[in-house]
């Protein structure tokens, strides 16, 4: 044991922002919110479920399943479908 009790969970998981163009990942603590390989606006949530991005490596919410890469071309129709 490390002499740190926990209770099972992280009190500060990493989150990402994801570029869903060339996947490119970084931590949400940066102020990077457009990819500098190729301009494109970052996620940092699943635009359909909300869910936050915790893998460097996701290509699909953990949640929901939506496919990130359809993310950009799903944008406008995605901020239209906000509940009143």
């Amino acid at each position: 044991m490390s002499g740190i009790e926990t209770d099972g969970e992280d009190p500060s998981p990493v989150r990402f922002r994801l570029c869903v163009r060339c996947f490119r990942a970084v931590p949400t603590s940066t102020n990077e919110r457009y990819c500098i390989n190729d301009g494109s606006q970052m996620l940092e949530q699943c635009p359909m479920c909300k869910t936050p991005i915790s893998s460097p490596y996701a290509r699909y919410c953990a949640v929901c399943g939506f496919e990130f890469v359809l993310a950009d071309s799903w944008r406008g129709q995605i901020e239209m479908r906000t509940p009143l």
